[in-house]
């Protein structure tokens, strides 16, 4: 039996050198792909735990705050806050910022004129046809780090003078603004009464939270006509409006606990908060005409005197 030498060489396979490089370039670049992909998703995948954890991280903070704040305005709420005690405070962005006049020479900031004409148009929606008229009024303070900047306190120049109220401006951060507001409503001074606070947008959303809104939205939008509706009741439980569970009265529930005693269960007395997105609706020329402007006039701004103009 004879048997046939194998090849050694590649030409006697009958495959050029040519083609053998082109299939080890084509497996390396195969491996490559192969390589590139894989990398692509463990980056991915590592991305999505990470902002998996980022959010779980941040909807733990929300209900943080939640916990914090609040409880803290439960514990202190004076005896003689009756159930039903109900306050809003009205959170808006200031006044706009676009414009030459925004700057004076001393480069502190402004309302620019639209934001002004703003401001003005505001002040009309509390009054008769509108919200109820305001009894509070913040605004973040103006002081900055190497300026001023008024925005803040202009927004609310037209309705502090329309109602002959003093704007609260010295609040440097959120925290100083909830512990005053919260001391007010737990002493029940701000019962049937409306508050209102201009404040810088990027810190809105903060603040909503701080002030025990965690089921608002997280951030207030780039844009100025929004307004954030904090409503706050106390003991809600306590109130005509929640004394019905399907049907039934109080007291007959009251009743049939003594009945098959089962204990009343004691609950402390708690506020409750909702948030509601409501908006302004601004639209200038139809301000400007209401007010006088438009009608043959050589200058506009007849609303600056016009505080109590009400839509």
């Amino acid at each position: 039996m004879s048997y046939q030498k194998a090849p050694t060489k590649i030409e006697e396979l009958g495959i050029s050198r040519e083609d053998l490089e082109r299939k080890k370039t084509t497996r390396r670049r195969l491996f490559l792909g192969v390589g590139v992909v894989s990398l692509l998703v463990f980056a991915i995948m590592t991305l999505m735990l990470i902002k998996h954890q980022y959010d779980h991280d941040e909807e733990q903070e929300y209900i943080d705050y939640d916990k914090k704040f609040l409880s803290s305005l439960d514990f202190s709420t004076n005896s003689s806050v009756a159930s039903g005690c109900e306050t809003t405070l009205i959170l808006m962005r200031h006044c706009e910022k676009v414009g030459v006049e925004v700057k004076d020479h001393d480069k502190n900031q402004h309302c620019s004129y639209l934001g002004h004409e703003r401001a003005h148009f505001f002040a009309s929606l509390f009054g008769k046809y509108g919200w109820p008229a305001p009894s509070l009024l913040y605004a973040l303070s103006p002081k900055r780090k190497h300026h001023y900047n008024f925005r803040e306190v202009e927004t609310l120049v037209p309705l502090a003078k329309k109602y002959g109220l003093q704007i609260q401006h010295d609040f440097q951060n959120n925290e100083e603004l909830v512990e005053d507001y919260f001391e007010k409503v737990a002493s029940g001074k701000l019962c049937g009464r409306v508050s209102v606070a201009a404040w810088k947008h990027e810190l809105l959303g903060k603040l909503a939270l701080s002030l025990s809104c965690p089921d608002g939205p997280r951030t207030f939008p780039d844009q100025f006509d929004e307004i954030w509706q904090l409503k706050f009741v106390y003991h809600v439980e306590g109130t005509p409006v929640y004394m019905e569970n399907n049907g039934m009265e109080f007291d007959e529930r009251r009743k049939l606990w003594k009945t098959y005693k089962v204990t009343k269960p004691k609950k402390m007395k708690r506020w409750s908060v909702y948030c509601s997105v409501a908006h302004q609706n601004f639209d200038p020329l139809k301000f400007s005409h209401k007010v006088g402007d438009y009608d043959g006039s050589l200058t506009g701004g007849n609303w600056f005197e016009n505080y109590g103009t009400d839509l």
